[in-house]
């Protein structure tokens, strides 16, 4: 049997896992040890201190990866991420939309997963093709991506 014959790529695997690359990848950048990320969930080291600006970019790089591979974000994801982020920021949601730091966060977290597309698709294919991947496993292909531009 043909191996994409065995496990078909669903929009739902696709979306997926442009969703977690841009998770994935903003934590590489930002220097969080990544345990493991799998199609729905990436899963972090909580030793490393991030400011506000580097939680909630991070929190909103999945959407935000989907904005930039897809042109529109899955509403889902975009709705719990963006809670994700509120909960690094003192005084909640209605004191950050009032500053308009959702939207300063959401285009930050843009411009790096613009910045750094070529990277991001590589960790969208592997973590499409093998459903899982380990922290040293992005390590590695983070770094040769980088390498070969």
């Amino acid at each position: 049997m043909e191996k994409g014959k065995e496990n078909p790529i669903t929009e739902y695997t696709e979306i997926t896992a442009v969703h977690e690359a841009g998770h994935c990848f903003a934590a590489y950048h930002f220097g969080v040890a990544i345990h493991c990320v799998g199609l729905g969930n990436t899963k972090l080291s909580k030793d490393v201190k991030l400011s506000e600006e580097q939680n909630c970019v991070l929190c909103m790089a999945g959407v935000a990866a989907e904005i930039v591979f897809f042109g529109k974000p899955v509403p889902q994801s975009a709705s719990k991420d963006r809670h994700d982020c509120v909960k690094h920021f003192p005084g909640g949601l209605d004191n950050m939309e009032k500053y308009g730091r959702v939207d300063q966060y959401m285009e930050k977290a843009k411009r790096l997963i613009v910045q750094n597309h070529h990277i991001v698709n590589v960790i969208r294919e592997k973590l499409r093709d093998e459903k899982c991947l380990c922290g040293e496993e992005v390590a590695f292909i983070v770094e040769s991506a980088r390498r070969e531009t």
